[in-house]
């Protein structure tokens, strides 16, 4: 497993470098420039060319590249345009926020959906079965940023039981688990809900194969509880789709995650991403870019190690 884990990390050397690339271009391509939120209209065009050469942006793009991957392989983001904050300490507040509501945002909806998923495929055309698929469709075709917004419309403004925005009460004089969990509670739903639907589909499809397996069925005739046929025979296999399914979704999540902290006023990696899209500030772009793309290289590496848990049969070379 060394050796595999080795040539694994290799190859993602030219991907990585690669998708700065094109990362890198597509951010200084884009219509806009920095010196338009930056700098006052009235200025003079010296200052303005002053201004541009002490950020580096006078230089070609393949030398303003080369610099910002000299100063990345160094763990330097560089500085902000907009703050003058570094990149890095910014990085640092922002990143954990938004690990906290993607992660369990991703367990909420995987427990979820193995679960629905298990009861529609052991009920298979039943009533429970058509009820979640029903379920699953719906979930599918409502939009994640409407849906959103009718959380906050029913369950803040109406009902008045869950705060709309923020992280935690800025007026308390101390946060508790219980302002921290109910802050979550609505971000953490918009952020499951689109998964479950989808991953309900796929948990239901992967069960209903594996279930009509010879081995199934020879447990199944040894008298094994039906409980332990599916729980402990038939999961095991059916989780293997599922593992593929989460490494392949990582990125679409953290993207998800950009709608869902700027509706709720999550104060993440996606709101801070956006709010560095609409200013130009190309250091924080690029930082969260080239974070998100190491994070998707890494799960979908642990996404391939874990094949190796779920099913022994699967060996590393």
């Amino acid at each position: 497993m060394t050796t595999y884990i080795f040539k694994r990390l290799l190859s993602m050397i030219p991907i990585f470098i690669g998708i700065t690339i094109i990362s890198f271009a597509i951010v200084h391509l884009a219509p806009g420039d920095p010196m338009t939120v930056m700098t006052n209209p009235k200025l003079r065009p010296s200052d303005i060319q002053r201004i541009k050469a002490n950020l580096g942006l006078d230089q070609p793009l393949p030398v303003q590249y080369y610099k910002w991957l000299v100063s990345l392989v160094r763990l330097d983001f560089g500085n902000s345009f907009i703050s003058g904050r570094p990149v890095s300490d910014v990085l640092k507040e922002k990143v954990p926020i938004t690990l906290l509501l993607c992660s369990t945002g991703m367990f909420v909806a995987l427990a979820i959906a193995v679960v629905l998923g298990i009861l529609s495929a052991t009920r298979q055309y039943s009533k429970t079965d058509y009820a979640i698929s029903v379920f699953a469709f719906a979930g599918l075709s409502v939009p994640t940023f409407w849906f959103a917004l009718m959380l906050i419309l029913v369950f803040s403004v109406h009902l008045g039981w869950l705060p709309a925005t923020g992280m935690y009460n800025l007026k308390a004089a101390k946060i508790t688990l219980g302002d921290r969990i109910s802050h979550m509670i609505m971000p953490v739903i918009a952020f499951a809900a689109p998964s479950i639907a989808s991953w309900t589909r796929y948990m239901r499809s992967s069960m209903l194969e594996v279930i009509r397996e010879d081995y199934i069925r020879t447990a199944r005739s040894k008298g094994l509880k039906e409980s332990v046929v599916i729980y402990k025979h038939a999961l095991r296999n059916a989780l293997i789709p599922m593992v593929t399914l989460l490494g392949l979704s990582l990125a679409f999540l953290i993207g998800g995650a950009f709608v869902i902290e700027s509706i709720f006023g999550w104060p993440g990696m996606g709101r801070t991403g956006l709010d560095a899209i609409w200013q130009r500030d190309y250091p924080i772009v690029m930082a969260i870019n080239t974070l998100t793309a190491v994070l998707v290289l890494v799960f979908n590496l642990l996404t391939d190690l874990t094949y190796g848990f779920i099913d022994p049969r699967i060996k590393y070379n």
